[in-house]
Parts: C-alpha cells; structure tokens; sequence
C-alpha cells in the first residue's frame, strides 16, 4: 500500500520527484499524484514503476458505495487518500483512503456539480464546480473559502498559488484565468484569456469544461483559442505567446524544456513548443484529440508524448523529433472493437492506457518507446482516468497491485479446422483447452497469434470461445503458434505445424432421393451427390421429421415424415480445402397407405444448379 506522504509547500510534483519552487531536488514524495495527470506541469508520467509487466490483482474495488461512472474525472492521491471527485450513490464526494476504506465527504458542502479533476496542495482540497472553486481542509473537509465565478479549468497549483479558468460574464464561455492565494482564496491577479469550451453530455447536468493551464520552470502556461500564452504567476505579465495560433484543445503538458498541447487550424496536430521562446519545435499531424474529457489528453515521459483522440486511437510520438512511433488499434491490437477514450499514463517505460471493447476492455501496458505489449488487465477501467502511486494504480473505485501467487493460464492446443487447408480458402483454427473453461472464462483471455511461426504476433484478440481465427495461406508448410494471456498477465502457448496444399478441383453438390415414392410415415433415403471432395455435411428437413439413420451430419440421412407435405431439403456442404457450398431439393411426400407416387420431387434436386453453392470461398 501507498504510504501517506504530503506534497512540499511551496513545490511541484513532476514524475515521481517533487521540485522546490526553485527547481531544486527535494525528497521523493512516495505515492503522490496531487494534481491533474499528477502534476503542475501535467505531465502524466512516474519515473518509478512496479506494475507494468508484472501480475496484477484488485488491490480493493469499491462494491458498497458504487462510484457513479457518468461523472468520470481525473484522479489525485495526497496524504493517503484518493479523491475521484466522483457523486457516489449516497451523495457523497468519491473519495477513499489508499487501503480502500471510505472518506466521507458530503458532496452538498460543494454547493454546485463538479467534473473536472480536484487538486490538493498544503492541506487544502481544491474542488472546481460551475459555481466556483471550493476549497476544503483535507483534515475536517470543511469549507475554507469558495470563489463566485464557475469554473471551467482544472486547479493548478505551484509555490502557495491556485490557478483556474473562469466565466466571469455569465455567458457559459470561460473568459480569464485568474490566481488565488490557496491559504484563504484571496485573489492576486486576474487576466482575460478566451479558452477553448466542451461539453460533456455523458454527466446528468451536461458539465462544461475548457483545457487547463500548466505551471513548470516559474512559469504559468495558458492554452488558449489562439494558440498558447506564457505568463509570470506572480503577476499575469506576458512572457511569450507562441507563433502557432492553432486553438488548443488539450490541456498543456510541459516536460524538460518542452510545451506540448493539442491545437487545431485546417488540421488537428501536436504542437511541441520550446517553453522559454514560444517557437514550434514540431508539429505532427494526428486525428481529432480530445476524448471525452480533453483536459485529460496527453502524457509525457520516457521520452514519449501520448495521446488519445475521438476517434478512439492512442498516438505515441518521439517527444525529440515529433515522430510517430506506433498506433493503437492495429498495431497489435483489433481495430474493430477497440477505443482509448481515457487519458494516458507513463511510468518508467511503460505506457498505460484504459480501453473499451466489444466484448472485454481493461487495462493495457504498452512499452512506450516499441509499442510491444507490456500487460493485459480485462474488466478494469474502461473510459477512465487513472492515478499511479508507484506501487499502486488507482482509476475510478479501484485499486490494483502487484499479485503476489497469479493463477496459470489455461493449456491451449489448436489445429485447422480443415482436414487439407487449402490455399483457395482461409485456413481457420479450432481453440481447445486441456482445462473445463466456461464462456466467461474463455472471454477474459487474450489470444495473441503469430500464423507462420516467425515470433510476431499478427493478430491479437479477446473474446475467449467466440474468437474463431483465421489466415490466408499460400502453398507450403506452416508452423502456427497460438499465445495465451490471462488476466494476470500469465501465458500458455501451443503450436501446430501442417501443409497448405492447392485446391483441387470444384464444389458442386447436389441432392439425390434415393427412396422411390416417398411416403409418409415411412423412411426416404437422402445422398448428397456431385463433384467435389466432400468432407462434411449438415441437413436442415423441413416439416416434422424424424432422423432414422444418419446424424444430420453424414453424407447420407434417412428420415421419416409425419405426415403428406411439399418438403424443402437443404445441405451445407464443406470439402477438405474448406471451401463451402449449399444444395437443396423439393420433395412431395404422398400421405401414407396412399397409391399416389405420381410427384417425388425429380426435375429439382439441387436447387435449379443456377450455381448453388459451387467454388463458394468462405
């Protein structure tokens, strides 16, 4: 568990350091994630981590007091506590110790709604509501002093000072950013700044909020509708404003040196800005950024900038040069059913991110530099916000740790589903397992599958027994090797070697009656015939029926009719190369002790031949 250490007055929390007002080194403040992405400058990067490639577990999970999801913000960690400046069920502020237990916090003492992410600095909790920013002693949670104006922006505090976005007009836009003393909300200074507002409509009462500034190196750092403004915190005097007028539309990261934001013009791009000129170091072009929470946008460390945007992607750039290093989804994972709609973290070299997905999300750990798959938490997250506490990571209602004993993953083994793969058609692979796994344990594994045994992974998927995999090969000889993940990132693995051969021939099947009169309550004989190297079948009789011999898989099927009736027959055929194809045939069954034979069904037993089901690749 985390220890409860207190963020320095007068200091700022970059990485897993804590820097003096001056810049200086002072003691490693263990645990800490106070503000925004866990610091001042907004970083959303530890230097230290022990979770990224390691088992993981729930540390806790709050089950009683159900933390409201619509309401998702960022999350800080101070003195011991987590604050997730969530409405809980029974009215209270979200907030928990580190060993799970419950801090109650009457959210009515906030007077108005809150979204966006709280700060903590010098025993105040400060809490930005669309009727003010409220200030709490962390020690009774009572209220110290509240502002009038709502709040638009994350509280960014450095050196004894609170800055935030506000609406001083009434007009719904966030028009200045102003300074408050965070011992008693005297304000020092106030600036107009127009920023950038967004919606929310996820939350019950539509929260409004805008990108947040940053402090770092002395500096106060404002993203703006035109581009970003450095300003003096101590009294709002200009120090640059960048060449770049692009509207932001993150909140500003700023790391060794370097402003990163989210601005757009014609294009959306990452924008990295040299923090003591205001010049453009780069720029790089990505899809519209922001998710639903753009004060929540980038991370910066480990010498990696990283994204998400609206469309559900996460972006990894070379902080250095503006390169794009790797994407999410399709690099290693499905595009299909992936989004990464929360803010990401780095810690050490490893880069975390929470996704949705069809059919499992969770938690997922990427190298931040190669983009290789670190770790794979299902159920966990999802569109949320997380905290890391060096040893512990927090998102909303969570804790997760490092499991000290993590159960096996299952023995997989796996083979074509064809009797010959043939190279006309994908070879598909059936997954079985030495263990009795039921649906829900199948679905939280992920299945990563390298299909020519060349130790690359090609496709990675969830989804357990309704994942069905498949390749196009061309002719040769294959090894395929199939890695299994559970969700304690331990994994199993089985291979398969087998020939890929060419396609002999065509699929052409038809139906044979092979009973003469066809009779009610009596057995009618039924073949499939035609070209093709048949390997398996399966019939669909129409009408009441009884099977008699065969079992609605065999070449031949004998059954019996209950009763006189124009009968459809049908057959899905497949052959050995795996190419599938379908025949059908009408039949008159005369009623039983009848004479009558006149009709049995010839001149239609392979529906028409008006090309049913031949040479049908699947």
């Amino acid at each position: 568990m985390l220890s409860s250490t207190a963020l320095l007055a007068g200091g700022s929390l970059v990485g897993s350091e804590v820097l003096a007002a001056d810049g200086s080194d002072v003691a490693d403040a263990s645990g800490a994630w106070p503000q925004l992405q866990g610091d001042a400058a907004h970083t959303g990067s530890r230097a230290t981590d022990s979770l990224g490639t390691a088992a993981l577990r729930d540390a806790w999970a709050d089950v009683e007091f159900e933390v409201t999801p619509e309401g998702s913000t960022g999350i800080v960690v101070a003195d011991g506590v987590v604050y997730m400046g969530l409405r809980l069920g029974d009215g209270l502020f979200g907030a928990f110790t580190t060993d799970g237990s419950l801090v109650e916090i009457g959210s009515s003492t906030m007077g108005g709604n809150y979204k966006l992410t709280p700060a903590v600095a010098d025993g105040t909790l400060l809490v930005p509501t669309d009727e003010g920013l409220v200030a709490l002693d962390t020690s009774s949670y009572e209220v110290q002093w509240r502002t009038s104006n709502p709040t638009f922006t994350t509280a960014v505090v450095a050196d004894g000072t609170v800055f935030v976005g506000e609406d001083t007009t009434g007009d719904g836009d966030p028009d200045s950013v102003v300074a408050s003393d965070v011992s008693d909300g005297t304000e020092l200074w106030r600036r107009d700044v127009t920023f950038r507002r967004f919606e929310d409509d996820r939350v019950l009462s539509n929260i409004q909020s805008s990108t947040s500034p940053a402090v770092a190196d002395g500096t106060l750092y404002v993203p703006t509708v035109s581009g970003v403004l450095a300003l003096n915190p101590s009294d709002g005097s200009t120090v640059w404003s960048s060449a770049s007028d692009a509207t932001c539309v993150s909140s500003v990261s700023v790391h060794d040196g370097t402003v990163f934001v989210v601005g757009t013009a014609e294009t959306t791009s990452v924008y990295a800005i040299d923090s003591n000129t205001g010049e453009t170091a780069w720029r790089h072009e990505i899809p519209d950024v922001g998710g639903y929470d753009p004060a929540l946008t980038l991370a910066v460390g480990a010498g990696t900038v990283a994204a998400t945007t609206t469309e559900g992607t996460l972006v990894s750039l070379d902080a250095a040069t503006g390169e794009e290093r790797w994407s999410e989804p399709g690099k290693t994972l499905p595009e299909y059913d992936v989004s990464f709609n929360a803010p990401p973290l780095i810690a050490d070299d490893n880069l975390y991110v929470n996704l949705d997905m069809d059919v499992a999300g969770g938690l997922v750990v990427f190298d931040a530099q190669s983009g290789a798959l670190q770790n794979w938490r299902p159920d966990v997250g999802g569109e949320y916000a997380m905290a890391h506490g060096g040893d512990t990571l927090f998102t909303q209602g969570e804790a997760i740790e490092t499991h000290p004993d993590p159960p096996a993953a299952p023995t997989p083994s796996i083979e074509p589903e064809q009797t010959t793969p043939g190279a006309c058609v994908p070879t598909t692979f059936a997954v079985d397992f030495d263990e009795d796994l039921t649906d829900e344990e199948r679905a939280d594994l992920l299945y990563e599958w390298d299909f020519d045994g060349d130790g690359t992974v090609d496709v990675r998927e969830s989804g357990g027994g309704f994942v069905r995999a498949e390749h196009e090969y061309e002719i040769g000889e294959y090894t395929a090797r199939l890695v299994v993940r559970n969700g304690y990132n331990q994994t199993a693995e089985a291979t398969t070697t087998f020939s890929v051969v060419e396609c002999e021939g065509e699929l052409d099947p038809s139906i044979e009656l092979r009973t003469e009169d066809p009779t009610a309550e009596e057995p009618i004989t039924f073949e499939v015939t035609g070209e093709g190297k048949f390997d398996s079948y399966n019939w669909e009789f129409q009408g009441p029926t009884t099977i008699v011999d065969g079992d609605g898989d065999d070449r031949s099927e004998t059954v019996v009719y209950d009763y006189s009736e124009y009968e459809l027959v049908e057959v899905d055929v497949e052959d050995i190369y795996g190419r599938q194809a379908h025949a059908q045939i009408n039949v008159f069954v005369a009623p039983a002790d009848s004479d009558d034979s006149t009709d049995d069904g010839s001149g239609s037993t392979d529906d028409g031949n008006a090309g049913d089901g031949a040479d049908d690749c699947v």
